[in-house]
């Protein structure tokens, strides 16, 4: 099942090098590491931050929604870590379907230990992990037709064995737990309230990696997403689910407009992931600037209801070395593109309730950066927020040669996009509408029309031909006489 490693397409070996960041930082922080040398990582108490991610959700969760941990599977499986990188954060990532695969394999290829499942035997094939970490639930022809009713069942029918990879594939080395789903298709949006409660029995907290369809997609997909997306936003409301994060692929559709279709989906898997792994890595990570740290964005990512990301690069003047920045150029380019930086449309950040940010740059940009812009630009981001969230700011070197500053945001609390769940269900219902006209219409297979039948069409035919034909004009004529 599994495949060779392929190369990686150029495409996404060039938007990788311009925009991943990486874990080697080059500058000379509080303890006196020198340039070019890999700074010291802060120890992280995975115990406390595990035990106040747990307590969030013990506090906010309603009694009737409490899950008890049950024992993990003594049968370990094989599941990859391709990267030992410091993090805050120990995740572990189960995608379900297609879209869910997806995602969950590019997470594995940032290090994350990951297992996918499907019901299509072929869309596994091409996920670049090892056989061990797939689960196949063979049923029928394969797939499920985007039928969200073979979906779940399929789930069902193999969920003991499922949640027993999944317990003891990860066992006790997990933090979190991050389930991906894409919206619309039948294997993982019919497996998705189930895999969530099943997985909730771990003991860990749970969040879930979700994504809208794009505009041009048919009406079963749409109309399956929002039935979906709308059980995941209830566990989440209950508290069952620590957060639900949005992803609109229309939305990152605008934001790469000219990446072929052969490499979109790497390059969007790619954004969408390494966004989240940066706030991952970087909270771990030194900083002679301002941290955040990872109590900190354990408490963004733990907080309910809405999770919605997204980032941005602003570019910089730079003159004989110099920077050139004006007072308020900084906090105007940050709140002008602090929407459509986002991967999902329509949320009102007014209703967040804790927001991450982090600003990055290389030394030589932020050792020139004036504190009262960098103030500034973070004050007038929490004015747009109302005023009244938790946000919690950093700064990190990175190592980007380019003469720009990458902003990466992350808000938390909100509720659901409601603009952009309205117009997905008015699609969805006028292509039903007209689908259900079409498939009521008897017409299109008549082969006579409303008032023919096969004795007038054989009748008008006879008569034709008697007209017509060089035999009956024959019959018109005069008879000869004999004698």
């Amino acid at each position: 099942m599994s495949t060779p490693q392929e190369q990686e397409p150029k495409e996404q070996t060039e938007f990788a090098a311009n925009q991943e960041r990486s874990t080697d930082y080059s500058y000379t922080n509080e303890t006196g590491v020198a340039s070019g040398e890999s700074p010291p990582v802060p120890t992280v108490d995975r115990e406390k931050l595990r035990a106040q991610m747990q307590q969030q959700m013990k506090d906010e969760q309603p009694e009737s929604s409490s899950v008890t941990p049950e024992p993990a599977s003594n049968d370990p499986i094989e599941v990859g870590t391709t990267d030992a990188s410091p993090r805050s954060i120990n995740f572990g990532v189960v995608g379900w379907g297609q879209g869910g695969s997806r995602l969950t394999e590019q997470f594995y290829k940032f290090g994350y230990p990951s297992i996918v499942g499907n019901t299509a035997l072929q869309d596994l094939t091409h996920i670049q992990m090892p056989d061990s970490t797939k689960i196949y639930c063979n049923i029928g022809l394969g797939g499920v037709g985007k039928d969200l009713t073979l979906g779940a069942e399929a789930f069902q029918e193999y969920q003991d064995q499922i949640l027993q990879a999944i317990r003891g594939g990860f066992g006790d080395n997990i933090d979190a737990l991050i389930v991906c789903i894409g919206g619309g298709g039948g294997t993982g949006s019919g497996a998705a309230e189930s895999l969530i409660q099943a997985v909730l029995t771990i003991g860990v907290p749970v969040l879930c990696l979700y994504t809208l369809p794009m505009d041009n997609e048919g009406s079963d997909t749409k109309s399956n997403a929002i039935v979906t997306l709308d059980r995941i936003a209830r566990l989440a409301a209950s508290k069952a689910l620590n957060g639900l994060i949005v992803i609109d692929n229309s939305r990152i559709e605008e934001q790469y407009p000219d990446i072929s279709q052969g490499q979109f989906w790497n390059v969007a898997n790619f954004d969408i992931v390494n966004i989240l792994h940066q706030f991952n890595a970087l909270s771990a990570t030194s900083t002679k600037y301002q941290s955040l740290d990872p109590m900190d964005f354990g408490r963004v990512i733990s907080t309910g209801n809405c999770i919605v990301y997204g980032k941005m690069t602003l570019p910089v003047r730079m003159q004989d070395n110099h920077l050139e920045m004006i007072d308020d150029e900084l906090a105007r380019a940050m709140v002008a593109h602090m929407d459509s930086s986002l991967l999902a449309n329509d949320f009102d950040l007014t209703q967040a309730v804790c927001a991450g940010v982090m600003l990055t740059g290389r030394d030589e940009l932020l050792n020139q950066l004036p504190a009262v812009n960098v103030n500034f630009a973070f004050s007038e981001l929490n004015d747009r927020l109302g005023g009244t969230a938790r946000v919690f700011r950093g700064i990190y070197a990175d190592d980007n040669p380019r003469d720009e500053l990458t902003v990466y945001s992350i808000y938390s609390g909100i509720g659901l996009p409601r603009e952009r769940i309205d117009n997905l269900i008015a699609e969805a219902q006028a292509a039903n509408a007209q689908i259900e006209t079409r498939e009521a219409d008897t017409t299109r297979m008549s082969v006579f029309a409303e008032n023919q039948t096969v004795e007038k069409e054989q009748g008008r035919y006879s008569e034709l031909k008697k007209k017509s034909t060089a035999f009956g004009r024959l019959q018109k004529r005069p008879g000869r006489s004999r004698g």
